[in-house]
């Protein structure tokens, strides 16, 4: 065996080992996904007690007009001494909406992993100004971007069929040049959407 041969099956086999290491990353992030979108399910139907916390921010700004912005905040209890009961909140997902005026609206989504790091991001914006809605979902490995899926959809489509999305990107390890700047800020605004709820939380 030549060492030209050797070499290509050293790396195709190192090329196999870390896709297949981003894709069991990947669907331990869907799982994740999976599950806590379950539990919240479960509280909006009354089936297990609520445990979220809501802010609602109303306000005017001059040359736009009218906004508001609302935040949902999803948490477990950790208790930290069992005889005394002595617990605090571990969130695990949030979601903000907001709008422009009535030109834009936003939502978004983010989910956490145990040791409180963004590992999930989901964007729709739909605006007036445009006949498509954009999506957007971005995954992360210890604050590293992993997978990136952006998509179009036609205004009023159907998210669950195909036919109504007229352009879709995907990639690893890679953004779409449109949004690569809006991106890069998506870790720190995970942080930021936490340290809100954070400060709230911390003052019950």
């Amino acid at each position: 065996m030549n060492d030209k041969y050797t070499f290509l099956l050293v790396a195709l086999f190192l090329f196999s080992g870390i896709i297949n290491a981003q894709n069991s990353d990947i669907q331990f992030i869907r799982d994740s996904y999976n599950s806590a979108q379950e539990n919240i399910n479960y509280q909006l139907n009354e089936e297990i007690p609520q445990d979220n916390m809501k802010i609602t921010v109303n306000q005017n700004i001059a040359a736009i007009g009218p906004q508001t912005i609302e935040y949902t905040y999803y948490f477990d209890y950790v208790f930290l001494d069992e005889p005394t009961y002595e617990y605090t909140h571990k969130l695990y997902f949030a979601t903000r909406s907001y709008n422009v005026a009535a030109s834009l609206f936003s939502y978004e989504e983010f989910l956490y992993n145990e040791n409180g790091e963004l590992i999930f991001y989901f964007l729709r914006e739909n605006s007036a100004y445009s006949e498509l809605d954009f999506e957007i979902r971005l995954y992360y490995k210890q604050n590293q971007l992993i997978k990136v899926i952006a998509k179009e959809l036609k205004e009023a489509g159907d998210p669950e069929n195909s036919d109504d999305y007229v352009k879709t990107f995907e990639a690893k390890n890679d953004v779409p040049e449109y949004f690569e700047d809006r991106i890069n800020t998506i870790i720190n605004l995970g942080k930021s959407i936490k340290d809100i709820y954070l400060k709230v939380d911390g003052s019950f």
